[in-house]
């Protein structure tokens, strides 16, 4: 029976997207570009560059926001009964529709390959990499990197920022590394393309990783906690989020018994990640891909967080609320009451740190006229209040 092999990628961004060295990568701000300069350079070399010739096996890859495909030829010893073409029909460059699996584990045998030194900040390009050297192409670690990457001045979901070879750059999203991945499947006259999927459920990974489909998918360095930062950016009417510490690696395997997922890292190599934590993260980097609405709503908060108000922007994209407070506590992991409060009381114990105002001044700057409140969830927040909070900063101040 014909095997078929996907490889799926996910800006978790799921991110999610980048490959580093440093644990946090320089904001994007700070980042200078030369996409321009890269894509000429590029075209010069695509025209002089030879064509990598395909191995004889011939792999069928889907490259997608988590994943690519590919068909391997069958074995002499294989023979395909119509019963099994019949199971085997998707075509070359289409996403497989996958049922959901049994298996409780299940491990893809593919090669690891780290992205230091030559790509400090590139480990989207070593992850494609890694997928295709499995699919049965030949190419080196800095193939994609120099040859096929796609380039972006400021949107990161759609090309790469800065330059992968330093420690200064910054990353790309599923959206650029599927063009990525289709600029090297369109160059070998391969018929497989790549898909984004980055909306796809955690557990429903599981059903590609057991049907011997690896996948690359955005988390985080070391499965840190997601560092998030005022960097968006829009592409297809979606808005994609910067996390300082995003990644990307290969999902390639699971054991739903020990609760653990086996992943190839271009910083760690071959790893087992805790199960529960990394879909957490995948989740939230996913999350990353928001709605405009989401994003007005969470604009609100920080522009109008004295008098906010979820009903004003339901309103204005003329949603009901109960569907736009759902939305925003899926893309954030919490609700908008409970974003509102962080930011208030932020708010307030800077005000505590830096201003000479009463407690009932910061209250009612911070958009409370409830004292009692506002001391009970200050206190909740920083185990004090908002009087023993002021005095230790100061008297820490005094004694300096």
């Amino acid at each position: 029976m014909k095997k078929r092999i996907s490889i799926i990628m996910l800006l978790t961004i799921s991110v999610l997207m980048t490959g580093c060295e440093e644990l946090h990568k320089k904001p994007l701000a700070y980042i200078e570009t030369n996409a321009d300069d890269r894509q000429s350079e590029t075209s010069e070399t695509e025209t002089k560059k030879k064509k990598e010739t395909e191995p004889e096996t011939e792999a069928v890859e889907v490259v997608e926001q988590g994943s690519l495909e590919t068909e391997r030829p069958e074995t002499e010893t294989e023979s395909e009964t119509e019963e099994d073409k019949t199971e085997d029909a998707t075509s070359e460059g289409e996403l497989p529709v996958l049922e959901k699996t049994d298996k409780t584990s299940e491990e893809i045998e593919m090669e690891n390959i780290l992205q230091n030194p030559e790509l400090p900040t590139g480990c989207e390009s070593v992850a494609l990499t890694m997928v295709l050297k499995y699919l049965g192409f030949d190419l080196e670690k800095t193939t994609i990197a120099d040859d096929y990457l796609v380039f972006a001045d400021r949107n990161f979901a759609m090309g790469y920022i800065g330059n992968p070879h330093t420690e200064d750059g910054a990353g790309i999203f599923a959206p650029g590394l599927v063009k990525t991945a289709n600029n090297f499947l369109e160059a070998q006259e391969s018929e497989k393309r790549g898909f984004d999927i980055s909306d796809t459920d955690f557990e429903d990974l599981y059903n590609y990783v057991a049907a011997g489909i690896p996948i690359i998918i955005w988390n985080t360095m070391y499965l840190e906690k997601p560092v998030p930062t005022d960097e968006v950016c829009e592409f297809e009417g979606k808005t994609y989020r910067w996390f300082r510490n995003e990644h990307c690696m290969v999902m390639c395997g699971f054991d739903k018994e020990n609760g653990t997922v086996l992943i190839q890292d271009p910083l760690d190599g071959l790893v087992e990640r805790d199960a529960e934590t990394f879909a957490k993260y995948y989740e939230e980097l996913g999350k990353n891909v928001r709605s405009p609405m989401v994003e007005a709503a969470l604009r609100e908060i920080e522009e109008n967080y004295r008098a906010a108000s979820l009903t004003d922007v339901a309103a204005a994209f003329h949603v009901g609320l109960p569907y736009l407070s759902a939305e925003v506590k899926r893309a954030t992991g919490s609700t908008f009451k409970e974003l509102l409060l962080h930011k208030r009381l932020d708010k307030a114990a800077r005000l505590l740190r830096e201003t000479r105002l009463t407690i009932q001044e910061v209250c009612a700057e911070v958009g409370y006229d409830n004292t009692s409140y506002f001391h009970r969830v200050f206190r909740r927040r920083y185990g004090k209040s908002p009087k023993e909070y002021r005095s230790e900063l100061w008297k820490t101040e005094n004694a300096t």
